[in-house]
């Protein structure tokens, strides 16, 4: 969330920026042409903005990442790959419904302003590493 804000704020905003209920609803606009997203043409529409600026394409790396093609052969490199891009599309359909705040389905310029303008709604906890990972 802290990635996304700062995405929005944008590099001439400064560390303790405040972002603004205008200031929100423009970084709304920059994604989304109408009123309302759903949460796969939000997806779209970041994994797209990553070309934009650094800010974006930070937010959005790993799913970038875990979205490639293999680069080599072996059954081992697949599964990597595989876990790793089942556990990222989990983490941005979570990170997706989170700016969906009244859970209809959509993200509205509401829900996206509300999201990301109440950093004592976010989430203060980090997901556990995968089974993989810890044995």
């Amino acid at each position: 969330m802290e990635l996304l804000r700062e995405a929005v704020l944008g590099a001439t905003a400064g560390g303790g920026a405040v972002l603004s209920a205008a200031r929100a609803r423009e970084g709304f606009g920059l994604l989304c042409t109408g009123k309302s997203a759903t949460l796969t043409q939000m997806d779209e529409t970041l994994q797209q903005k990553c070309e934009d600026g650094d800010a974006w394409l930070t937010l959005m790396f790993r799913h970038a990442v875990a979205g490639r093609g293999l680069s080599g052969w072996g059954e081992a490199s697949e599964g990597v790959l595989v876990e790793a891009t089942m556990d990222d599309h989990e983490q941005v359909f979570c990170f997706l419904r989170f700016l969906d705040t009244d859970c209809d389905g959509v993200i509205s310029q509401d829900d996206f302003c509300a999201a990301l303008r109440h950093p004592d709604r976010w989430p203060k906890f980090r997901r556990q590493a995968s089974s993989h990972a810890a044995s």
